[in-house]
């Protein structure tokens, strides 16, 4: 455990349990939880007074707004007065050793210890992290604060929106002072491994799709029907796109011979006919082909499939080592019981909601996500409620395809699917989004009782009542 702060009669000792924080009063001892990891806890009541009771004992607050080349800092104290005046320094070894330590006791008129010390940094893109992980080593305690609250603060002083460093720096170490922050800390367990690899898998997954659609463009000018017959990202379509360029050469290969070697590289799975109508499409094809340019589009062609391919490659790679990593982790066992849920669904869930001990029901992972709602209302007038979408983006594409698999195999999910649908709900995504709350308390209660999916008789009895009610109702709709 780690210790913050002097000793105070009045202080609190916070654990963190299986399913909730538990409070006990205890004198002289502030303990701060060591499973708080990088990523965000649930923001609500137990946590704001955790962060106050931690600037408990310090005597100033440095905001930071970093930025590629140089972090600009503004010291204030705890209440909330600058001291001082905003000073800068290069993101350097130099900067940091030496500009960093010298101009904050400048500022501070003494000498100081990192133990009376917070220092407050926006994580905005990942300017933030050699600075956060230099304070952290030096003994500072260091407190990320959300860019949105920075955003939100700029017209509240004086109604004024400018955005200045200085200016950031000072309401970054204002949301800090209020409780708008949360704990920086090296992650280095499985989730933080599994949230590594994870976002490197997102990042080679979303290249990937981007250069098949790069593919699919050009073959849009030079041969638009073959998207028709094949997948030009496929096995079978990458090597017929290897060895052949314009329609013209495709209507005029030996079928035979190219039948023969398409079937060992599909596995099987392409017929004679498929052939006979790439010809047929080839000779009658809208294409613009150009003989000048020809060699062009080879060279063109030939690098957006070695790209794909290498980036199959290496994305199957990195979930290979996620899957590995997560093997004997009970929260991957569980959602992997779930039918409809894949192994690599489940290791990219549980990478990037991390230990979901954490969250005490399935609303605050709803808000961890940005899957739960926003409201509008007012007095008597009630708006139009919509996603928050103000969360992790990607856990939030995670539970949409988990959503959408449930709403077929899984009787209580699809029942609240088809009642949707029958009473008029929203347009297709919409009515799978608005699952996600029902998904996510399945997927809570399985881990409080650490127990695997199991299927109910009592509910696939239901589920026939409401599978032939749902026939019935389209078919009227039909008619």
């Amino acid at each position: 455990m780690r210790f913050f702060g002097p000793p105070a009669a009045d202080l609190v000792l916070y654990i963190r349990g299986y399913d909730s924080i538990k409070k006990v009063h205890s004198k002289g001892i502030f303990v701060l939880p060591t499973n708080f990891n990088q990523r965000s806890e649930p923001v609500n009541k137990e946590k704001m007074v955790f962060n106050k009771g931690l600037l408990k004992g310090k005597n100033a607050i440095l905001g930071v707004d970093p930025s590629k080349k140089r972090m600009d800092c503004r010291l204030i104290d705890m209440d909330g007065i600058p001291l001082g005046r905003s000073f800068s320094f290069s993101v350097s070894a130099r900067g940091f050793a030496e500009a960093f330590p010298g101009k904050l006791r400048q500022q501070l008129g003494r000498d100081y210890s990192p133990g009376e010390v917070v220092i407050a940094i926006e994580h905005s893109f990942s300017y933030w992290k050699t600075f956060a992980h230099h304070c952290h080593r030096q003994g500072f305690l260091v407190v990320l604060v959300n860019p949105v609250s920075t955003y939100h603060s700029r017209p509240l002083e004086d109604a004024d929106y400018s955005k200045t460093d200085p200016r950031d720096a000072f309401l970054v170490g204002g949301n800090a002072l209020n409780g708008r922050f949360r704990v920086y800390s090296i992650a280095d367990d499985v989730y933080g491994r599994a949230h590594r690899l994870s976002i490197h898998y997102f990042k080679l997954v979303k290249d990937l799709a981007r250069f098949r659609q790069r593919l699919g463009s050009r073959l849009n000018e030079i041969f638009p029907e073959l998207e028709g017959v094949t997948d030009p990202a496929s096995k079978t379509g990458a090597y017929l796109l290897g060895r052949y360029t314009y329609p013209g050469d495709f209507a005029a290969m030996d079928q035979e011979a190219e039948y023969r070697e398409v079937r060992k590289v599909s596995g099987g799975n392409i017929e004679r006919d498929k052939l006979e109508e790439l010809v047929k499409c080839a000779r009658t094809s809208v294409g613009v082909n150009i003989p000048a340019y020809q060699a062009d589009d080879r060279l063109i062609i030939d690098n957006m499939l070695y790209m794909i391919k290498t980036l199959a490659a290496e994305s199957g790679k990195i979930m290979e080592r996620l899957l590995a990593l997560l093997s004997d982790n009970p929260y991957f066992k569980i959602l992997y019981s779930i039918k409809g849920i894949g192994e690599t669904t489940a290791a990219l869930f549980v990478a990037e909601a991390g230990d979901l001990r954490r969250f005490k029901n399935a609303s605050e992972l709803e808000k961890y996500a940005g899957s739960n709602l926003r409201l509008c209302e007012s007095g008597v007038f009630k708006g139009r409620r919509r996603l928050a979408k103000h969360g992790n983006k990607r856990l939030l594409h995670l539970i949409y395809l988990i959503c959408d698999q449930l709403r077929r195999y899984v009787p209580s999910v699809r029942q609240k699917f088809i009642r949707r649908r029958m009473h008029g709900g929203g347009n297709f995504t919409q009515d799978v989004m608005s699952l996600s709350s029902v998904c996510l308390r399945l997927i809570m209660s399985l881990i409080r009782r650490g127990a695997c999916y199991e299927e109910s008789a009592v509910e696939q009895e239901a589920l026939k009542a409401v599978e032939s009610a749902y026939e019935e109702y389209r078919r009227k709709k039909a008619a």
